[in-house]
């Protein structure tokens, strides 16, 4: 997504290279802030929506088991934290890519 949208935010306003990517890179910023409003207002509702019902089944918590399972480890939750970040730079050098393929798009 950052990247066509890159290509075709460039094409449209772009004079020469580094205002390409500089188009690609600031539509990346703007692609990761609503994504995380949007994706922050999700979790918003479902953490609601899960409360609601806890709440309204709480009377039969006594027939859940009582044996827990054990967390996923300290390994799994660092590479959820990497593949977060890298996702984060992905998302910005794809967009800078295609803002700059898009201002040599334009000029062919």
């Amino acid at each position: 997504m950052a990247f066509f949208g890159s290509i075709v935010a460039s094409i449209l306003g772009s004079r020469n290279s580094n205002e390409g990517y500089i188009n690609g890179f600031f539509l990346s910023l703007v692609i990761i802030v609503f994504g995380g409003f949007i994706l922050g207002i999700l979790l918003f509702a479902v953490v609601g929506i899960l409360a609601s019902l806890a709440s309204a089944l709480g009377s039969f918590s006594s027939l859940a088991p009582a044996h827990t399972t054990d967390s996923t480890g300290f390994l799994y939750d660092w590479l959820n934290l990497i593949e977060g970040i890298g996702i984060i730079i992905l998302v910005f050098l794809f967009g800078g890519m295609g803002g700059g393929l898009g201002y040599y798009i334009k000029n062919l």
